[in-house]
């Protein structure tokens, strides 16, 4: 019985690790995403305003994953029923803003996969 509980308990926590794990998107799926009309496209940079200004991915907003209201401009600005695409320099603070998306129930959330400096170096 006790065994039955361990393989019951690890197999919980593994399923619910793998329901959270990050969803990339590779540059090429992003640019059909982007060229694509039957879409609504939520592209969201999450980097500092400084990097924003600098360089940027056309038509993309800003939500700074450090500003102190993040989870409140996600609310204000995001629309839940429509796929969210996030970046940022290299896919980190883009993993970080992906699972707040999710815990604030953002269904559909992608990550761009090594970031804007992965977009340039394949645009």
């Amino acid at each position: 019985m006790k065994v039955y509980f361990i393989i019951s308990t690890f197999l919980l926590v593994t399923l619910s690790c793998i329901t959270d794990s990050i969803k990339e998107i590779s540059v090429k799926d992003l640019k059909k995403v982007l060229t694509s009309k039957n879409e609504k496209v939520q592209l969201v940079d999450v980097r500092t305003k400084e990097e924003y200004q600098k360089e940027r991915i056309q038509n993309s907003v800003l939500i700074d994953i450090k500003n102190e209201n993040f989870e409140e401009l996600v609310d204000r600005e995001l629309n839940k029923n429509e796929p969210v695409y996030l970046y940022c320099k290299s896919g980190k603070r883009s993993s970080s803003a992906f699972r707040v998306l999710k815990k604030k129930g953002f269904k559909k959330v992608f990550s761009l996969e090594g970031g804007i400096v992965n977009w340039k170096s394949n645009h």
